[in-house]
Parts: C-alpha cells; sequence; structure tokens
C-alpha cells in the first residue's frame, strides 16, 4: 500500500474514532427521520464499498489492478491528502460547534438548539460537506475507488438534507427559514 493510502486509512480512522467517543456524550433523540431496517440497503452499500477499496489497496492480482486507477503523480496524491484532511477537519469543527445537538442523519434531539455559528454561519450542513470533501481527497491521494463512497454519500446526504430542513423548518418556524435564506446547504456562497 502507499504511503498516501496509508495516510488516507489513517485519516478516515481518527476520524470514525474521534465520531463514535463523542457520540456517547450526545443528547438524546426524540425524532428520527428513517429506522435502521429503512437505512440498512445504504450501510451494507457503504461497508460493502470501504472493503473493497481496503481489498484493492492491498490486492496483489490484475483483475483488481486493471479496475483500479490510482494517481502516481505525488503532487495530486498530496494535493488529495490535503483535501481530506481539510474535509474531515470540517466534519470535526462542524461537529464541535454543534456539541450535544450532535444526532444521526434525519434525527432531532431533546431540546435541540438551532446552531448557526462556526461552519453552520456559511454552509447548513457543513459535516456532509466535509466528509464529501474527504472522499474526493481520498479519490486524489489513494483510489478511484473512493468515488463509490463520494456516489453513496452524496445520494443519501442529499436525501437528508431534505428531511431534515423540513424537521428544523417545523422546529424552528421562526429562524430557520430566515437561516436557510442567508446560508448555502453545502457549498459555501455556491449551493
Amino acid at each position: 500500500m502507499s504511503i498516501s493510502a496509508t495516510s488516507i486509512n489513517t485519516l478516515w480512522l481518527i476520524f470514525v474514532l474521534y465520531w463514535f467517543v463523542l457520540a456517547f456524550f450526545a443528547k438524546k433523540s426524540i425524532v428520527r427521520g428513517l429506522r435502521w431496517r429503512q437505512t440498512i440497503w445504504f450501510r451494507v452499500l457503504l461497508i460493502i464499498a470501504v472493503l473493497i477499496i481496503v481489498h484493492v489497496q492491498s490486492a496483489h492480482n490484475s483483475l483488481w489492478k486493471s479496475l483500479t486507477f490510482s494517481f502516481t503523480n505525488p503532487i495530486v496524491n498530496t494535493i488529495g491528502i490535503v483535501v481530506c484532511a481539510l474535509g474531515l477537519g470540517l466534519a470535526v469543527w462542524a461537529r464541535m460547534y454543534l456539541g450535544r445537538n450532535w444526532g444521526m442523519p434525519m434525527s432531532l434531539r431533546k431540546n435541540h438548539e438551532l446552531v448557526t455559528s462556526g461552519p453552520y454561519r456559511y454552509i447548513r450542513h457543513p459535516i456532509y460537506s466535509g466528509i464529501l470533501l474527504a472522499a474526493l481527497g481520498s479519490t486524489l491521494a489513494s483510489t478511484t475507488w473512493w468515488l463509490l463512497v463520494c456516489v453513496a454519500y452524496g445520494a443519501y446526504f442529499f436525501y437528508s438534507v431534505n428531511v431534515e430542513e423540513n424537521m428544523m423548518t417545523k422546529e424552528f418556524p421562526d429562524h430557520y427559514p430566515a437561516y436557510m435564506a442567508k446560508t448555502k446547504q453545502l457549498i459555501p456562497f455556491v449551493y
């Protein structure tokens, strides 16, 4: 496995461990948009995609190598590592601002508060933006199989954004529409 692929795997491992530990400190959920059975297909596909990526990175057979494209330019690899780190950093920064209000996608917490500071000043869903940016960086630094993760997460996040914004509009009818009017969903100043 290359140094850039190892760097990407290490960044993601640290991110997942951080995310897992902080989940224990979140407020209790009062509303969940979807139940486990309804999202199992997504989770299974995501696990399969990650397992394929890890296998491809360590595979020595010619079939996997012929289906894989990796950038061999060290400048592109370095840019990918930086983009991945920036994306994961954005997600962590957003999670810090959410504090105990963080929940699984499409959930609402008890005594939920509307957070509009930090990265939320510019983007309504910076955790999603950060994860997508990190997956794109992983593609540049590691292997194009990360595009599977980009597509899977992208589809799930675009769906989640709509569900969450409907929930937040109902929960904060006096504040959320005004907040939506002055911020973008996923990309600052663009979209």
